[in-house]
């Protein structure tokens, strides 16, 4: 019988040794989701999925729509779908575009800045007397979020940080608006746009 105690304590002794060596070699979950994250012998593009790019911009209410076929139409743009591949145009009843079929969309038309409650008219001359900056971001980077309001926004992973500090310091007393966007492929699209 004493044997067979002593037996059952040294088998409970190595099952116990064990769990507590599994437990040690286990790692935090926060850890494992931070080496998951991390593109091998990349940080910089680490610091890119990790920091917040959202950039609020405006959209003036008027959009010229140019197709590849030459038809020009025109609106208020509602929304760009990443899923559906189309955009949505209101002008009396909302229409859908195919992205495929569009060359470029240009805006135009009085909107008002929300930094200093100024109203400026795009189009015209004036665009080419301003300082532009193109953007190239996936499809998915773009958000309208208040079409009535010209309200949109658009996440700027792709640039540099040293660019990205300038556009942050131009934006405290600036607001961007876009001018025009262009669809590369049917993920990605370039905006133009001017500060004010």
């Amino acid at each position: 019988m004493r044997q067979q105690s002593w037996q059952q304590l040294i088998l409970w002794g190595l099952i116990l040794m064990t769990s507590l060596l599994s437990c040690s070699e286990t790692p935090h979950s926060d850890q494992n989701n931070t080496l998951e994250r991390k593109s091998p012998g990349s940080d910089v593009t680490t610091t890119f999925e990790q920091e917040n790019r959202t950039l609020p911009v405006l959209l003036p209410p008027i959009a010229r729509i140019f197709l590849k076929d030459g038809e020009i139409k025109a609106g208020r743009l509602i929304s760009i779908n990443p899923q559906t591949q189309q955009i949505t145009l209101s002008s009396g009843s909302d229409s859908q575009i195919p992205i495929i079929n569009i060359e470029k969309i240009i805006l135009q038309g009085e909107i008002i800045l929300e930094n200093r409650n100024k109203i400026v008219i795009r189009g015209g001359e004036e665009s080419s007397e301003k300082t532009q900056e193109t953007w190239s971001e996936l499809l998915t980077d773009f958000k309208i979020q208040e079409s009535v309001e010209g309200k949109a926004e658009i996440n700027l992973k792709s640039v540099p940080k040293d660019k990205w500090q300038g556009i942050q310091s131009v934006a405290q007393d600036n607001d961007y608006v876009v001018h025009e966007i262009r669809f590369d492929s049917t993920e990605m699209l370039t905006i133009k746009v001017i500060p004010y």
